[in-house]
Order: C-alpha cells, then sequence, then structure tokens
C-alpha cells in the first residue's frame, strides 16, 4: 500500500448524508454526533456474501491509490476511499432497530466505501 495517503475531514453521499470524520471532529469542542450506522459485505470464495449492520465512530476517510503492480490484482491502477471505523460494543444489538447503548469499543476495522 502507498505509504502516504490523503486524508478527508468529512465526506457527502450523492443523496445522502454528510459524514464527518473524528479525526476532523477533534477540533469542534461540542460533538453533537460522533456515531454512525455502516454496513459490511463479507464475501469469501467458499460461501454466500453476508451483510451485517452495526454501529461505530468513523475516525478517518483515506485515499488509496494503488499502483499498477499486479500485486493488486484486479485492483491495479484504482483508487479506493477507505474508512477507518472503530466500532462500537454493542453486544450484538442492532442499531439500526432500536437505539442502543455502549461503553467500550472493538478493534479498528477499515473497509472500502
Amino acid at each position: 500500500l502507498p505509504r502516504v495517503m490523503p486524508l478527508w475531514g468529512k465526506m457527502w453521499i450523492c443523496g445522502g448524508d454528510l459524514m464527518r470524520t473524528m479525526f476532523a471532529l477533534r477540533r469542534v469542542k461540542n460533538l453533537s454526533c460522533d456515531n454512525l450506522f455502516y454496513e459490511v459485505t463479507y464475501v469469501m470464495d467458499d460461501k454466500p456474501a453476508s451483510m451485517v449492520t452495526s454501529y461505530g465512530q468513523l475516525d478517518k476517510i483515506l485515499v488509496c491509490e494503488l499502483s499498477h503492480h499486479q500485486i493488486y490484482r484486479s485492483l491495479h491502477n484504482k483508487v479506493l476511499i477507505l474508512a477507518l471505523i472503530v466500532p462500537c460494543k454493542t453486544n450484538g444489538q442492532d442499531a439500526s432497530i432500536s437505539i442502543v447503548g455502549y461503553k467500550q469499543m472493538m478493534a479498528p476495522v477499515v473497509t472500502d466505501i
């Protein structure tokens, strides 16, 4: 992966919401909303894809420009927008259905937006 990647503080999804990262919000004293729902689709070679809806903090948005190297296979010469998300430990509760409380965070994950 590239050693240096541009870092975005916010991103607007066409027809959707403006998302601000915790990295950008660290400069703001009054955090009104620091959490988001996110869906991750897991794809494995031998199993059908499964989608998981979770709750977490969007920490950073990175722009990853991949080179022409063949190690990237079908992704060579592509630009990926990556999200570094710190999931909230909600004990399996679905935050898209009801209000969910949490006291702990889980290990960060990186996913393609």
